[in-house]
């Protein structure tokens, strides 16, 4: 039994190819568990038998439960959970937080399994809102939230962005089965995400980041970092990190102040981290890619795009091509693994410009091998600024929150209007699927064991269609396709 219960929902294939710890959900529960509430984490990836624990977990003390969301597929889990709440009790309060939520909270509200919203950070608004819930407080009086009064949608005005991330409780790991978890492949040792900033200062147009952070970019202290790698280590044996901010290296001097308090605390681990731009690695000295390297990197990753000047300007980054390859040849020869993020299919872009883009691919690879390089297939989310953009090129914005259930990284061209027609999108498809396992490095990323065994047979064979664009019977796609749409089927809320 449980007065909170906080629900991560599935999302895609790669909640199976690695296990990612549900960040999002133990930021909102540690504040609740600090202040002394009985908090139950139920996360679809692990529980099999999530429904029985659902249903074993609600009873009169439940204050309410809470349902992560991001756009696409995860709605669907997400709707299927809530359904499920829905049938043990009429009256425990749903609330739903996330990305999808915070883009659109009014639309989010309108579907009859969302009895509240939390927009944007969660982390106070909603603590805030459990102790109005438990007292039977008036809502409108707290800002951050939407919620329903009368038959009719309400939303209050934004909270404020929580200024200083160390006033926050440490996040509550004893609420989950931490081994059972992993992020990076690195020797077969125990490994973890971890958060050490939040939002971005940067406007690249493709992605929501910028809307939900404002602009800004708070970091927690140094010895907040260390004391948590400290403790993970110490009480779960972890010995990879991952950071898993949306841009690690705004401030390269706190870079160089981590790197000291490691060698300080004399903590071996190995790291990597997610978000890191062209422009911070140009800026970075010699001295200290040695000390990055030396001090345990394992993978850095970094946005490149796209191989067309007009599209890198288009979507806001700020490089150049020859800023691409400078950075790359400064990489290159290092012991760690370079992710380079790719991305495709932008509302006019030619198939040329596509092929150019594998082109460049290639040649990055062909001078760093420790490279690879997975190509997404640009997504109109909103809250982005390419939004609009897409709108003009024709695509059909859902008027409810089932209908952005296909609006994924790869095939949502089937289902909404779409600037690409039927071949030239399965073109991309197919770049998609082989971009991920052409490449050497890109097992960091996979840590279930069947999939590793998969992936060291298929690799030669992806690499040829990927560096030939030979896509012909790519019937291996398909078998693909056909295990992510048998997944919906088996998520739909309709089949429950």
């Amino acid at each position: 039994m449980a007065q909170i219960i906080l629900v991560m929902p599935l999302a895609n294939r790669f909640d199976k190819i690695a296990m990612r710890i549900p960040n999002g959900i133990l930021a909102v529960a540690a504040l609740p568990s600090r202040a002394g509430y009985s908090v139950k984490i139920i996360d679809l990836k692990i529980d099999n038998g999530w429904q029985s624990t659902l249903a074993s977990s609600i009873n009169s003390d439940t204050i309410c439960v809470g349902i992560s969301c991001s756009t696409g597929r995860m709605i669907l889990s997400a709707l299927e959970v809530a359904s499920a709440v829905r049938k043990i009790s009429q009256t425990v309060p749903i609330i739903w937080g996330g990305t999808h939520p915070t883009l659109l909270p009014e639309q989010t509200l309108e579907n009859p399994l969302v009895d509240m919203v939390v927009i944007n950070e969660g982390d106070e608004v909603f603590m805030e809102l459990v102790e109005a819930l438990a007292n039977r407080k008036n809502l409108s009086e707290i800002n951050g939230i939407g919620y329903k009064k009368s038959g009719h949608v309400k939303i209050n005005p934004p909270a404020q962005m929580i200024k200083n991330l160390d006033s926050l409780p440490a996040v509550p790991y004893h609420l989950i089965d931490v081994s059972k978890y992993s992020s990076l492949n690195f020797r077969n040792l125990a490994s973890i995400d971890l958060v050490t900033s939040r939002g971005c200062p940067c406007s690249c147009t493709f992605c929501s980041t910028p809307f939900t952070s404002r602009g800004v970019w708070r970091a927690l202290s140094v010895e907040s970092v260390i004391k948590n790698i400290s403790s993970l280590k110490d009480r779960y044996g972890i010995k990879v990190f991952y950071f898993v901010d949306d841009n690690f290296m705004v401030d390269l001097q706190r870079v160089e102040q981590f790197l000291d308090a490691l060698r300080e605390a004399k903590l071996k681990i190995y790291w990597g981290t997610q978000g890191v731009r062209v422009d911070a690695i140009k800026k970075i000295s010699s001295r200290l890619l040695d000390r990055i390297e030396e001090q345990g990197c394992v993978e850095l990753s970094i946005g490149l795009e796209s191989a067309n000047q007009k599209i890198l300007d288009m979507v806001d980054k700020r490089i150049s091509l020859q800023d691409i390859d400078g950075v790359n040849d400064k990489l290159a020869g290092r012991s760690f693994n370079v992710k380079y993020n790719m991305m495709i299919g932008f509302p006019g872009e030619t198939i040329s410009s596509i092929k150019d883009t594998v082109r460049l691919a290639l040649r990055l690879y062909k001078k760093n091998k420790n490279s690879w390089f997975p190509f997404n297939i640009f997504t109109p989310f909103p809250g982005t600024a390419m939004f609009q953009k897409a709108i003009d090129y024709g695509f059909n914005v859902p008027d409810k929150l089932e209908e952005w259930v296909h609006l994924e990284l790869v095939g949502w061209g089937k289902y909404y209007s779409y600037w690409l027609n039927g071949k030239d999108s399965e073109f991309l498809s197919s770049i998609n699927c082989t971009s991920y396992l052409a490449f050497p490095s890109a097992r960091s990323k996979i840590t279930n064991p069947f999939f590793k065994m998969l992936f060291r047979i298929y690799r030669p064979f992806a690499y040829f269609r990927f560096s030939r664009m030979f896509y012909f019977m790519h019937i291996e796609k398909y078998l693909m396709q056909f295990m992510d749409n048998l997944q919906r089927n088996q998520n739909s809320p309709s089949k429950n």
